[in-house]
């Protein structure tokens, strides 16, 4: 068995012919190019076991060799993909386990009824430009500039894709290497999150990959603080990853642009509250970045909100009113452009770079001593244990929302978005540290701050509302019908708002009175 680590970059077709002249690539280059076709067959069963559990099974032809690829487990992230692989040369182009020697491949495949239902369940074939390269820190690659089809059946989907294989060294330098390869390309490259077999299930069943929800992240009391912000990291990293091709390839589903939000939201708050140093140049670049994004997404999302669920309450109050039908064609084509130019975000040399960035600079959070993270502005974190440096920085955020608290009825609406993202702040940061915890007190403490977060997003949803109703470019024909639906929508918004309003005072009095968790001995 060996360890397989490679980053994926997709790129527009029509650039296929710039990437067929590999000589800018000669300087770094150890060995010569060569070109190979390639034909590979995917085996599962009927009801695809074999994905199912995990697991791939890849015969591939090269020139007059089949060789036999068993891919399980590993992670995706960011577009660097890590499985476990055995390789085995066979005769045939069917699945030949006789040579199978290893015990993990022998326990996969054991069940004879298995292999007698392995079916083809698609194919790809594509030509493969290959050169092997060294890089910094004597680390070999091999670049791989791969074009052609996946086939499922009568369906096909191009191939355009550079594969970056590490063979020996540090699998920082992939990512360097790929950022390099992102300033010097004339056209926008991303990473890609998908390999070719899991592209190829898409097609085979029709079904896509539903939205992903944060994970829980396993952070113990004998870890440093470096340590934990680098797994929650990689942790954002994922949400995001899976759940960013579903913004681009599914734009109608409105909950995978709501997971790569959270994820983002996540990201930032371990950045910000676990690395507040302003001096350091990547997390200052890092910082900007993201702030750039979510800026890109956030009206796509909001707008997705309005015609979701906001529209919908209101219009069927008024079934015959003219206006309304026309209000909502408007905020349709409005959604649409910022939905437009978040998936374009998507696919900017910015956002990959941002990602690559992040990455990078993870590497150097594993590798320095504990003393460069920081639990908050002032204070430096020294050799204390990871409970306690989380406890302070929980207090910290714990006393500004209480004294927020203290004056609620008095706040307008953009303190109470202020508060809105110090609530979210301090969810986040419980959400990761809660194994530290004892977990029934701390489940009822995030409940609640959850609670007071939804309510508080109500609020901001309906100040949204009104914000937008100023951005409708009222038609030519109704002019009247359209303004008098505008005034009912705001009208709506406003009486909404005030009701939100008494609720936050409920869910304020349950929050206060509970103790928190990080004091509490079980008890309330």
């Amino acid at each position: 068995m060996s360890k397989e680590i490679e980053l994926k970059l997709t790129f527009p077709s029509r650039y296929i012919k710039f990437m067929q002249d590999m000589s800018w690539l000669e300087y770094q280059g150890i060995t010569a190019p060569t070109v190979d076709k390639l034909y590979s067959i995917y085996y599962d069963t009927p009801d695809l076991r074999l994905k199912n559990s995990g697991c791939s099974l890849r015969l591939r032809r090269i020139g007059k060799t089949w060789i036999q690829t068993i891919k399980s487990g590993g992670h995706i992230s960011a577009g660097l993909h890590q499985h476990d692989e055995w390789e085995v040369p066979i005769h045939t182009n069917q699945p030949d386990f006789t040579q199978a020697n290893d015990p993990t491949i022998k326990q996969l495949f054991k069940n004879a009824k298995l292999q007698e239902e392995l079916q083809p369940v698609f194919v790809t074939k594509f030509t493969r430009h290959t050169q092997r390269l060294r890089l910094a820190q004597d680390s070999e690659i091999e670049f791989c500039f791969d074009h052609g089809k996946i086939i499922a059946g009568s369906k096909h989907q191009l191939i355009c894709e550079i594969e970056l294989e590490l063979k020996s060294g540090n699998p920082l330098e992939i990512f360097r290497f790929a950022s390099s390869l992102v300033d010097k390309s004339p056209f926008p490259l991303r990473l890609e999150n998908a390999s070719k077999a899991e592209r190829g299930y898409i097609l085979y069943s029709g079904y896509f990959p539903s939205p992903v929800k944060a994970t829980k992240i396993e952070i113990t009391t004998d870890i440093h603080l470096n340590t934990a912000l680098k797994m929650i990291i990689e942790s954002c990293l994922d949400q995001l990853s899976k759940n960013e091709n579903g913004v681009l390839a599914a734009p109608d589903d409105i909950e995978y642009l709501h997971q790569v939000r959270v994820a983002l939201r996540r990201l930032r708050s371990a950045i910000n509250l676990l690395y507040p140093a302003s001096s350091d140049p990547e997390v200052t670049s890092i910082r900007k970045d993201l702030k750039w994004l979510t800026q890109k997404l956030n009206p796509a999302r909001d707008w997705d909100i309005f015609i979701t669920e906001t529209f919908p309450q209101i219009a069927p109050h008024f079934p015959q009113h003219p206006g309304f039908p026309l209000i909502f064609e408007t905020c349709q084509t409005l959604r649409h452009k910022h939905k437009k130019a978040a998936r374009l975000s998507l696919h900017s040399r910015r956002y990959t770079k941002l990602l690559l960035g992040i990455s990078i600079w993870l590497d150097g959070i594993s590798q320095c001593s504990p003393q460069k993270v920081i639990t908050h502005t002032h204070n430096k974190l020294s050799d204390i244990p990871i409970k306690t440096s989380v406890t302070t920085l929980m207090a910290d955020l714990h006393q500004k929302i209480a004294i927020a608290g203290k004056k609620l009825h008095t706040l307008d609406a953009v303190t109470l978005h202020a508060l809105r993202i110090c609530i979210k702040k301090q969810r986040y940061i419980s959400e990761f540290f809660r194994e530290l915890f004892p977990q029934k007190v701390c489940k009822d403490y995030i409940f609640l701050l959850s609670n007071l977060q939804d309510v508080l997003g109500s609020i901001n949803d309906y100040v949204t509302t009104q914000k937008f109703l100023g951005e409708i470019c009222i038609q030519k024909n109704k002019k009247a019908q359209q303004h008098e639906a505008i005034g009912i929508i705001y009208g709506w918004a406003t009486r909404c708002m005030l009701e939100k309003r008494k609720e936050l005072e409920y869910a304020w009095t349950a929050f206060s009175q509970v103790k928190p968790f990080w004091e509490n001995d079980g008890r309330r």
